[in-house]
C-alpha cells in the first residue's frame, strides 16, 4: 500500500508539474571572502522538467566578484555560461554588471534595489543585451531556530537587439523587420533563506516567469502572429520554478 501511495503522489505531482509548466532548479555555490569588502562567488545550477522524465532544460555555471562600497551599496561583475541540450546553439555566454542599494526603511523590513546590465554572446538570438530592474523586500532579522529570512522580489527585463522579427500592418502586409527592443519579461520570486551557520546556507524558493509586451511599440513586440500562416515569432515563454540553492562560505580570518 505504501508503494501504491507513493506512486499515486508521484503521478499527481507530475500532472501538476505539466499543468503549471513546472521546472526544478537545483544549485550549489561557494563564496570565498577575499577581504572584508571583496568576495569571489561561484555557482553551478541545473534545471530539470519533472513532466518530461526530468530531462535537463539547461545547466549553468558562473563566477563573479562582489565588492562592498559601504554598508548600503555593492557592485558585482560576473560571467555565466549556459548549456542548453535541446538547442543547436547549446553554449550561451553572458557577462553582467550589477549595482545594488540596500535600504533599511523600518525596524522589521529592508529593501534591495538593483540594476543589472548584461551582454550576450552570438549564440543568443533573442537579444544582444539586456537591462534588468530588480526590487525586493525582506525581513532585517532571521526567525525560528532555522534562522529563516523570507523575501519577495520582482525582476523586470528590458531586451535590446537580437535577431529581427517581421512585423505586419493592419492589412496583413509586411511592414518592418527589426529587433524586439522593450520590456518583455518579468519574474516574481518568493524565497525562504536559512543560515545554518557562518559557513553554510540554504534557500528554497518559488519563481514565476511571465513574458509580455509592456510599454512597447507595436513594431517592437514579441509573440507576433504572421497573419498569412498563423505562425508565431518569438512566442511567450511562461513557466514556474521550484528551486533550492545550497551555499558554502569560506571566511577570510
Amino acid at each position: 500500500m505504501k508503494k501504491v501511495g507513493l506512486l499515486l503522489l508521484l503521478f499527481i505531482f507530475l500532472q501538476f508539474a505539466k499543468a503549471q509548466n513546472l521546472q526544478l532548479w537545483n544549485a550549489v555555490g561557494v563564496d570565498v571572502d577575499l577581504s572584508n569588502k571583496l568576495t569571489l562567488e561561484t555557482k553551478a545550477m541545473v534545471s530539470v522538467a519533472p513532466a518530461a522524465a526530468f530531462d535537463v532544460n539547461f545547466a549553468q555555471t558562473g563566477i563573479a566578484l562582489n565588492y562592498k562600497l559601504n554598508k548600503e551599496v555593492t557592485l558585482e561583475v560576473g560571467d555565466q555560461l549556459n548549456i542548453i541540450p535541446s538547442s543547436s546553439r547549446n553554449l550561451r555566454n553572458r557577462i553582467y554588471v550589477r549595482g545594488s542599494y540596500q535600504w533599511k526603511f523600518s525596524e522589521v523590513f529592508k529593501s534591495t534595489h538593483s540594476i543589472q546590465a548584461e551582454w550576450h554572446g552570438d549564440n543568443e538570438l533573442r537579444y544582444d543585451s539586456r537591462v534588468i530592474l530588480i526590487n525586493g523586500i525582506s525581513t532585517r532579522n532571521r526567525y525560528t531556530p532555522l534562522e529563516i529570512r523570507p523575501s519577495i522580489s520582482y525582476w523586470l527585463y528590458y531586451n535590446i537587439g537580437g535577431d529581427p522579427i517581421q512585423y505586419y500592418d493592419e492589412a496583413g502586409e509586411a511592414a518592418v523587420r527589426q529587433a524586439a527592443n522593450g520590456f518583455h519579461r518579468g519574474r516574481f520570486y518568493f524565497s525562504l533563506n536559512s543560515k545554518i551557520n557562518d559557513h553554510v546556507g540554504i534557500s528554497a524558493y518559488f519563481m514565476s516567469q511571465k513574458e509580455f509586451n509592456f510599454l512597447t511599440d507595436t513594431y517592437r513586440e514579441i509573440n507576433v502572429v504572421n497573419p498569412n500562416t498563423g505562425n508565431i515569432a518569438r512566442d511567450f515563454n511562461n513557466y514556474n520554478v521550484l528551486g533550492i540553492s545550497l551555499s558554502f562560505n569560506i571566511l577570510n580570518k
